[in-house]
């Protein structure tokens, strides 16, 4: 009877250890199976950010392509990017260096132009000819003239995730992701810059924001801030709204009426640098004018350009600081001019005291 007890005390302690091999046997693999898949994750956004530009500015920095184009392959270019989700929120100046970037190439009829699997490294917009689309072996469908493809190329160095072959002869133009993140840190510079321009112009109650706030804090509002246009009559702000943003024009002119002084005639017309609402980033209170965008900017975007209808003249670009942002990322603006007054008023005493100290016979 002893002898039987232990055998099945055996028993059950093998079994007992086979199932908690099998157990550390199953979460191991699962948990290589997670490591290999954040592994491969880690290594795709390491790829991307690994890619060596060069220099962003001087001497051996990276030059973008221009390459010639009539009139009709800029406007195909224009149309197939133009609503693409990478190109949407680009200024004029930023679409026609994209443009200039594009250079041609010809694929023979049944050659492959991109295949799946491949690391990409650009994007097609496909001018003549026609194109089919693979997965696997799975047919998807078939592009023509004016259509994009590859553009996740131009952010990531990751595997095309389909087959592109040409039906019959085509001609494409083709831009390279170093071109393309080449232009785009040019005009994010550019427009940084442009943002710290107009800030340092601003002027609170009697006092600069850059007397107000320290550099890096306008380096933030600068960041902060966005461009938006409005086309010409169009409501900026209306009086009687409650305010939540500030504004700085760069480009056109902007018409401020006041009800109770007229309705028809603007009191003052505002130029290229001058601000408004700049009462918003203090408290919420009402708009005490209307401001309208008026006549003097430039053309809209690049749809005048490329022979878009409706492109409308006389666009007005204003810098706007939403106060939301501007409280979410430094506090209250009031705080921050006491701290200034204060800090201002502890130097001049600090002052006072030195020149006391220069004067004194010793």
């Amino acid at each position: 009877s002893k002898a039987s007890s232990k055998a099945s005390s055996n028993s059950d302690t093998r079994k007992h250890a086979t199932t908690s091999n099998t157990t550390t046997t199953t979460t191991t693999t699962t948990s290589t199976t997670k490591n290999k898949k954040a592994y491969n994750r880690r290594a795709i956004r390491a790829s991307a950010i690994a890619i060596d530009d060069g220099p962003a500015e001087g001497p051996g920095a990276y030059v973008p392509p221009v390459v010639p184009k009539n009139d009709a392959s800029r406007r195909l270019i224009y149309n197939a990017i133009r609503h693409n989700v990478l190109f949407k929120a680009c200024s004029t100046d930023e679409l026609r260096d994209l443009i200039d970037a594009f250079r041609a190439e010809h694929r023979g009829s049944k050659s492959v132009v991109i295949r799946e699997g491949d690391h990409g490294d650009g994007f097609y917009v496909l001018s003549v000819g026609s194109v089919s689309v693979y997965e696997s072996t799975e047919f998807k469908g078939t592009l023509h003239p004016g259509m994009g493809f590859g553009e996740i190329a131009l952010l990531y160095s990751c595997p095309r995730t389909a087959t592109v072959r040409a039906r019959e002869d085509c001609h494409l133009w083709f831009m390279d992701r170093r071109a393309f993140r080449a232009i785009m840190a040019r005009h994010k510079r550019k427009r940084l810059n442009m943002k710290l321009m107009l800030l340092e112009k601003v002027k609170i109650h009697d006092k600069k924001l850059g007397e107000i706030l320290k550099p890096h804090e306008v380096h933030s509002v600068a960041m902060a801030a966005t461009f938006k246009e409005y086309s010409q009559g169009q409501v900026i702000v209306r009086q009687g709204d409650v305010g939540d943003a500030f504004y700085m024009i760069e480009n056109g002119n902007v018409d401020v009426y006041i009800r109770e002084k007229s309705d028809s005639h603007p009191v003052v017309t505002l130029k290229p640098g001058a601000f408004f609402g700049e009462k918003a980033l203090l408290s919420s209170d009402v708009r005490t004018a209307t401001c309208v965008a008026s006549a003097g900017g430039t053309e809209s975007g690049s749809a005048g350009e490329y022979g878009e209808q409706g492109a409308e003249q006389g666009v007005v670009k204003c810098l706007l600081l939403m106060r939301e942002d501007f409280v979410r990322m430094l506090g209250d603006l009031e705080s921050l001019m006491d701290r200034s007054y204060e800090s201002r008023e502890g130097s001049d005493k600090e002052g006072r005291g030195d020149n006391m100290m220069g004067d004194m016979k010793w």
